[in-house]
């Protein structure tokens, strides 16, 4: 058992330098970002995920709900949405303003949805969730929709 402790020891500690040296580099980009409750939208309207748990990089604006890409490489994002009581919530994720998916919730009671892409960003690129018409999107303080990100490469 001492030996399993030692390997999983040496295991955590190279993770550590090795999540170290990426920071050093500036090549690690992430970030994980939330909201505490509800917004109205209309057409065009960005979710703002306007708390921030990670953002590594500083890729993520909680002023404005939008990711932009501090360097060219792959990425890797997800985001959970809720729609308020027995309402409909359609929303849209977009890459440089052109819709890549799209999340339409509808039925009885509070319903989530999600959104799962892989993008090749350049520098700049913007990443954004946004309302495909006049909707309210649900969170409280138990902060039920989420938006995150990380590089891949």
């Amino acid at each position: 058992m001492a030996k399993v402790n030692s390997i999983e020891s040496q295991v955590s500690n190279n993770s550590k330098q090795g999540y170290n040296e990426m920071l050093k580099k500036g090549e690690t980009i992430a970030f994980s970002a939330y909201r505490a409750s509800s917004q109205s939208l209309s057409t065009g309207t960005k979710v703002l995920f306007n708390q921030v748990w990670t953002n590594v990089g500083n890729g993520y604006q909680p002023r404005t709900g939008i990711f932009i890409a501090p360097h060219e490489g792959l990425y890797h994002f997800s985001a959970v949405v809720m729609s308020t009581n027995s309402a409909q919530l359609f929303l849209k994720m977009y890459h440089n303003k052109i819709a890549t998916s799209g999340s339409d919730i509808l039925g009885d009671g509070y319903k989530t949805g999600s959104f799962d892409v892989v993008l090749y960003l350049q520098e700049r690129d913007e990443v954004y969730i946004a309302s495909t018409g006049g909707y309210t999107i649900y969170s409280d303080s138990d902060k039920y929709i989420t938006f995150s990100g990380h590089s891949i490469f």
